[in-house]
């Protein structure tokens, strides 16, 4: 249902960082931009399921930095 993780809210976030890291602890995934999305891949190479480690860093407009970390499961 969930094909591609990508930011979502009501603005853009005037910074942002998303790392995405695998069960071994190797970053798969990494952007500066919150328009882009990550499809389960790694250069062009799908990714095998299981569980992977998400890190989100971003900061709004007029607040203050905010940070989440969490896990997805990735299913194909």
């Amino acid at each position: 249902v969930n094909d591609r993780i990508t930011w979502f809210g009501d603005c853009l976030p005037e910074e942002f960082k998303l790392d995405i890291y695998n069960r071994f602890g190797q970053l798969v995934y990494h952007s500066t931009n919150p328009n882009d999305v990550w499809d389960g891949s790694d250069d062009k190479q799908k990714q095998p399921e299981g569980t992977y480690v998400y890190f989100i860093e971003y900061r709004l407009p007029y607040q203050v930095r905010n940070s989440k970390t969490g896990t997805l499961l990735l299913l194909r």
